[in-house]
């Protein structure tokens, strides 16, 4: 009788084992978040874009002196960043709740930016210490974006 109820045990385990395995499989493909390729062009349009004005103004500022405001820029940025949000939290998933918290940062830093640079000329060190400030907060995100590149099945040709 022993020999029976160990084989019954072992084969039930085993099913189960493997009911189980097959549910988490066919969880994980119904939760998988793709990589979206536009995206990933408008986050690297965006770093480019906010690195080539604080350079130039760092640069301006090193030989004519502190940076008078710029509400064009500003405006732009803040029109790319919020299509931006727009395109990468309307997925369902848990992780693209989590960067809405990154974007209201990353707009924050913005509006503090604009309203300081409306009452003051921006200075050659401020620029410098904004942009490695703001490239930090955008690398998130194009950390989260390769991730989801490097994640996604490679198709064949």
């Amino acid at each position: 009788m022993r020999p029976f109820r160990f084989r019954f045990r072992f084969r039930f385990r085993f099913l189960l084992n493997i009911a189980l395995w097959s549910s988490l499989c066919w969880l994980t493909a119904c939760a998988t978040i793709n990589y979206d390729p536009q995206a990933d062009q408008q986050i690297t349009a965006l770093t480019q874009q906010i690195n080539l004005q604080y350079l130039s103004w760092e640069s301006q500022a090193k030989s004519n002196g502190p940076v008078a405001y710029d509400a064009k820029f500003y405006d732009t940025v803040e029109a790319s960043l919020a299509t931006l949000e727009m395109r990468m939290t309307a997925s369902q998933d848990a992780s693209s709740a989590k960067l809405t918290q990154l974007f209201q940062n990353l707009m924050q830093q913005l509006e503090n930016e604009r309203k300081f640079h409306q009452e003051h000329a921006l200075d050659a060190g401020y620029c410098h210490a904004e942009r490695l400030l703001i490239n930090t907060q955008l690398s998130v995100l194009t950390t989260y974006e390769l991730s989801l590149k490097n994640s996604a099945p490679s198709k064949a040709k």
